[in-house]
């Protein structure tokens, strides 16, 4: 159930909408609790709920003056989940917009102020280790052109898989690649810490909220979570990255894929698309729409397959899937072995499926290592420039798969 901004025509799409009593709960689930792991075994584990994360990350951003302390988004699919509890998710993914307005200082200044903001925040956390950097799953920055690309991601280390993202955005191609994921949650009152009064939570227990689907059966499987949890913050708020908000929100709470323009997407989503649908998504589209669509997301997948210095399909199950679940990386090597049907026209199926075996092999090698050994596989580190950073323009985009 949600509440928009103001009373809306068939016409008229609001920009953004309240979330409701349950929304609110899962969304403090997700916001709850975590876990960050250093490489290095003497660090301790640290252990913090996301909301004073968030909170204390804000104040060291501006301690420094950046420009990126007004506002911070829940996005990937922590914020599916929130609308639909049967959306699974990996990664706590938030966003925080960055502006060179009001400024002196330059974009590289900026981020360079933005990383040592969060390396602190690390030492602080973990009461002053010597490598907070060890703390990090990846780094990656991504500098090509202020006006359109250019963002920066710290990869807070969970063992389990639940890694805490935090990306930095100035500028950046297409924020979606399905309508699905183009659902943003704003985490301001968290924040800046806007907890709600007794006046205003009776102000809500009369209001009228908009229904776009219920979820109250989620409701009995909610925990108590932290101190901090059980605070009642102002209920916080939806919008999109795409024009139509409703139909973000429709294809998230019933699962359906669909997109626009999929041959403006590098990658053009093709890989997303197997993965979704081993989730349980459903195409939006059948016939000759679904088709075009197809052809649209193969087009995009072409350029990145033959241009890409990578192996994309192995670079997209290193950033999407933990090492040692391999029943999920198994059902999606199945999943794209049935569609590469749609690439014979491009020229690529055979190849396709020959990484598809190759990769099969591998994990099935992999599999048979562990259960030997009877241990977890170790993750390889992916921060291999000096200053921990992945300069390389073919970095995989963290929100968007292959992107």
């Amino acid at each position: 159930m949600y509440s928009s901004s103001r009373p809306t025509s068939s016409d008229q799409q609001p920009q953004s909408m309240e979330l409701g009593k349950y929304e609110n709960k899962r969304l403090n689930k997700v916001m709850g609790m975590v876990e960050l792991h250093s490489k290095n075994p003497d660090n301790g584990v640290i252990r913090v709920d996301l909301k004073i994360l968030l909170q204390k990350l804000f104040g060291k951003l501006n301690q420094y003056e950046i420009p990126a302390a007004e506002n911070a988004f829940l996005v990937g699919g922590g914020a599916s989940y929130v609308l639909n509890p049967r959306c699974s998710y990996s990664d706590i993914d938030i966003s925080i917009p960055v502006s060179l307005s009001n400024t002196y200082k330059s974009a590289r200044t900026i981020f360079a102020f933005i990383m040592k903001a969060v390396l602190e925040l690390v030492q602080e956390l973990s009461h002053g280790v010597r490598d907070p950097m060890s703390y990090l799953q990846k780094a990656i920055r991504i500098e090509q052109n202020v006006r359109t690309n250019y963002w920066s991601l710290f990869a807070l280390q969970n063992e389990e898989g639940r890694h805490v993202e935090l990306k930095f955005v100035l500028s950046i191609p297409r924020e979606f690649i399905f309508f699905s994921d183009s659902i943003k949650i704003d985490l301001t009152n968290f924040a800046k810490k806007n907890c709600a009064t007794k006046e205003k939570k009776s102000e809500k227990e009369n209001h009228v909220p908009i229904a776009i689907g219920s979820n109250q059966k989620a409701e009995d499987a909610e925990p108590t979570g932290s101190d901090d949890e059980k605070k009642e913050y102002l209920p916080s708020r939806i919008s999109s990255s795409y024009k139509d908000l409703r139909k973000a929100i429709s294809d998230v709470k019933s699962r359906r894929i669909d997109t626009v323009e999929p041959n403006m997407i590098r990658g053009g989503g093709f890989l997303k698309y197997a993965h979704l649908k081993t989730k349980g998504f459903v195409d939006s589209r059948d016939g000759q729409d679904l088709e075009k669509l197809l052809e649209g997301m193969v087009s995009g997948f072409l350029s990145e397959f033959n241009e890409s210095k990578y192996d994309v399909l192995s670079q997209y199950m290193r950033n999407h899937f933990d090492t040692h679940h391999f029943p999920k990386k198994f059902k999606f090597l199945d999943e794209l072995r049935s569609l590469c049907c749609h690439l014979e026209k491009f020229n690529i199926k055979d190849a396709m499926e020959t990484r598809i075996e190759r990769i099969h092999e591998e994990e099935l090698g992999k599999m048979a290592i562990l259960r030997a050994t009877n241990r977890h596989a170790i993750v390889m580190p992916l921060l291999d420039a000096d200053d921990g950073f992945d300069y390389s323009s073919d970095a995989a985009h963290p929100f968007f798969p292959y992107l």
